[in-house]
Formats: structure tokens, C-alpha cells, sequence
């Protein structure tokens, strides 16, 4: 998530690599599928939930990501690979098929028909840099 980011505010990277990170915060909130996302966070979710007297649900978590992070629901995942993608000269994004915390029918359909950018999936793995994505990286970043 962070290469995503840094490839949106410098125009200094010429090549970006994600690894277990690329997540649609707002197609999250959408379809509310940010449960695994925010127990690794649980403290400000469980805090606006007593104050607003209900369920941490969409509502709950798109004010906490308002307030924590002001702007990460106006990206738009596909429309960001797609413009970071053919602009930079290598995009490699390389995922967990069974990552609770970035589902990967969103990272697959984010990149699908974006020019320049590399989707490696790992089948087996979460969250987490597998073997193969970290000697398919080195592999990307060799070229």
C-alpha cells in the first residue's frame, strides 16, 4: 500500500512495487468487506461504534477512515492502477489469493486491461510475502 501511495504524491519513482498491499478502502466500505482490515486496528472502530450507540458497520468505519486517513476513500483502486500503471515504467503488484485484508477479486479486477502493471498472485498465501512473490519481484525489478 505504501509503493501505491508513493507513486501518487512523487513523480520521482520510475518503478513501483506493492506487495500484499494494494486495497480499495471506499469498494470496502461499499460492500462491507473491511472486517479483517480493521482488526488489525480495532481501538478507533470500537471507540466510533459506542459513540454513535451501534455496530462498528460501513457507516462506522468510513467516519474512521475519514478521520485517520482524510482522502484514502476518493481513490478509486482501478482508476489508480490504471493511471500509476501507464505512466510509471514498471507497476508490479503481487497479492495473496487468500488475503482477508485485500480481497483479491478486488485487486483482479482493479488490474485487469491496466497497461504496465504486473499482477502476481500467490494461490496459497494471505497476507503475507510469500517466496514466490518476493523471487517474482526480484524477477520484475531485474528486467
Amino acid at each position: 500500500m505504501h509503493g501505491l501511495y508513493a507513486g501518487l504524491a512523487s513523480q520521482q519513482y520510475s518503478t513501483l512495487a506493492c506487495l500484499i498491499g494494494v486495497q480499495d478502502f471506499a469498494k470496502a466500505v461499499r460492500d462491507s468487506t473491511f472486517e479483517a482490515r480493521i482488526k488489525t486496528i480495532p481501538g478507533p472502530f470500537a471507540l466510533e461504534a459506542k459513540r454513535s450507540g451501534g455496530p462498528v458497520d460501513s457507516a462506522v468505519v468510513e467516519r474512521v477512515w475519514k478521520k485517520i486517513t482524510p482522502g484514502i476513500l476518493e481513490f478509486e483502486l482501478p482508476v489508480l492502477l490504471k493511471e500509476l500503471g501507464a505512466e510509471k515504467q514498471g507497476f508490479y503488484v503481487g497479492q495473496g489469493a487468500k488475503d482477508p485484508r485485500n480481497p483479491i477479486q478486488y485487486v483482479k479486477e482493479a488490474a485487469e486491461g491496466c497497461p504496465g502493471v504486473s499482477l502476481v498472485i500467490d494461490e496459497a498465501a494471505a497476507h503475507e510475502v510469500s517466496d514466490l512473490l518476493w523471487t517474482r519481484l526480484l524477477s520484475f525489478l531485474s528486467h
